[in-house]
């Protein structure tokens, strides 16, 4: 993720959360979560273990991160697949953020 794509995240993670952009909060969830991936996957018990983050916080927090995949997600409405890339561009909002291998099998 480059610089400024990074500090347009943390801007909207902090006003959604009503902390400064260089509060400690922000600094340590983007010390422990680097990249977008990791953010993505992280857990409510995860998120606990950050001084400043409760449970109201961390759900919160989970509530943003459902958001921002519910938003990426495409609508499947009527697709037409004629290639292995009109698959991709299907798919790929589901499993952009996995960390491991996943099977899916659609009919």
């Amino acid at each position: 993720m480059n610089e400024y794509h990074k500090e347009e995240l943390k801007r909207l993670l902090s006003d959604s959360l009503r902390e400064r952009p260089d509060s400690y909060v922000i600094k340590e969830l983007f010390r422990q979560f680097p990249t977008p991936t990791e953010l993505m996957d992280v857990s409510e018990q995860q998120l606990i273990t950050i001084k400043g983050i409760g449970m109201g916080k961390a759900r919160q927090i989970l509530a943003l991160l459902k958001l921002a995949k519910a938003l990426t997600a495409p609508s499947f409405d009527q697709y037409t697949i004629r290639s292995p890339k009109d698959v991709y561009d299907l798919l790929e909002p589901d499993f952009r953020y996995q960390t491991k291998e996943h099977l899916h099998a659609y009919s």
